[in-house]
């Protein structure tokens, strides 16, 4: 069963920061920034404002993964900080109190959307979706979804696509690390197309995908 993550249920924002820690962790810099940042900001904050949505997978009563999204990748994050500057401000000073290493992590995290800012400067094509981070528990990505009868996986992604397409968004993209293959194998199935080979200081491959029947002039 797949369900949106409701912002006000600690279960479910519970669930989709750990699970953030937990698939991600390093790789990542938002569960570095202490467990509130991710779960309060991040999954109940920034998911109440609208600026990405979040599904969860539910086997048998057990969350078993989750994929987030949006329709303003390279502002959504921004936004959410000048709205929410002085809740952020309370959060980061006890983090940094208990961690005084993470200021680091903060100055990487504003530098990231000091590049986005400047990258949205220089496009000048069509809008497009991102994923943002996607996951399912290593034990349950062979289990299969009773409603659609296709596996977890497939049932997530197919959820950020079809918002994407509701939307009318041709395209999407997202960020994979180099070393993760089977994942890499997952994105080439729905059609990815390497537009950076050298993203994210070489670490990852950057994807880009066109929705099927949607127009380019649609958005």
């Amino acid at each position: 069963m797949i369900i949106p993550l409701n912002p006000d249920n600690i279960d479910h924002i519970q669930a989709a920061s750990d699970f953030h820690s937990r698939l991600l962790g390093e790789e990542s810099p938002i569960p570095q920034l202490g467990e509130r940042f991710c779960r309060d900001f991040y999954y109940g904050t920034l998911v109440r404002d609208g600026l990405f949505q979040c599904d969860l997978a539910i086997h048998e009563g057990r969350y078993i993964g989750w994929i987030s999204y949006t329709l303003d990748p390279l502002h959504f994050m921004s936004n959410g900080l000048k709205h929410h500057f002085g809740m952020i401000s309370r959060i980061l000073l006890v983090s940094m109190i208990k961690k005084p290493a993470m200021i680091g992590t903060i100055l990487g995290v504003i530098r990231d959307m000091r590049d986005r800012e400047i990258r949205a400067d220089g496009i000048d094509d069509k809008p497009f979706g991102e994923i943002l981070s996607f996951g399912v528990l290593e034990d349950s990505c062979a289990l299969t979804d009773f409603k659609t009868g296709e596996k977890y996986p497939r049932v997530l992604f197919n959820r950020a696509i079809e918002y994407f397409r509701d939307n009318d968004l041709s395209g999407y993209r997202l960020a994979v690390r180099k070393w993760y293959k089977a994942a890499l194998v997952f994105y080439l199935s729905y059609g990815g197309r390497i537009i950076d080979p050298n993203y994210d200081q070489d670490r990852s491959y950057r994807l880009e995908f066109t929705i099927p029947g949607v127009s380019s002039d649609s958005a």
